[in-house]
């Protein structure tokens, strides 16, 4: 026979609900006790607006109360954008040309209608003059290829020429074991 515990106020759940509850109340401050902040600021229904160069949009809100550090997480979306734009600085001297594209098609689309709060303008100013460079490094990247193929397109000449060579000797006088081998030039 199998029993079931008895519940009481310890293990009820409207006893954790309760103090759950508590602590997101605790955690919460009046729309009028928010911090200035010179990118953003809350209206007092808990909606994060943020000053977007001239205009000011809607990036989010707090249905539930405003925590007590409201733009913090706002604020690390932009510090997770601006990593992520400063990774790719650091890095296009690496990135193959394709790789260039595709990040830069996705910095683009990130910097366009971001969720952040920031200094949002200069974001896209960094993803711009990362454009140049790209562009630039994407020019290298072309003439470093042509190169490679001129020195690849020498080494097969070279290799067929010497073929050539060995082809043009007399039979007679062809040795197996020498007629490949390039002579020893004299110290």
């Amino acid at each position: 026979m199998t029993t079931t515990p008895i519940p009481n106020n310890e293990t009820a759940p409207e006893a954790a609900t309760s103090t759950t509850e508590e602590v997101v109340a605790s955690a919460t401050i009046a729309a009028s006790e928010v911090p200035e902040h010179p990118f953003a600021r809350i209206g007092e229904d808990g909606t994060v607006y943020v000053k977007d160069g001239d205009e000011e949009r809607v990036i989010g809100g707090f249905p539930e109360g405003i925590p007590a550090s409201p733009y913090a997480l706002y604020e690390r979306r932009y510090a997770d954008l601006e990593a992520t734009i400063k990774l790719f600085e650091d890095r296009l001297g690496t990135l193959s040309p394709r790789d260039i594209d595709q990040t830069l098609a996705t910095l683009r689309e990130q910097v366009a209608s971001p969720n952040v709060i920031g200094d949002i303008p200069a974001l896209r100013e960094r993803v711009a003059a990362a454009t140049k460079a790209a562009e630039e490094r994407k020019e290298i990247a072309r003439e470093e290829r042509k190169a490679a193929k001129a020195a690849a397109l020498a080494e097969r000449t070279s290799v067929v020429e010497r073929a050539e060579a060995i082809v043009a000797q007399d039979p007679a006088q062809t040795h197996w074991k020498q007629s490949g081998q390039t002579p020893a030039r004299p110290p």
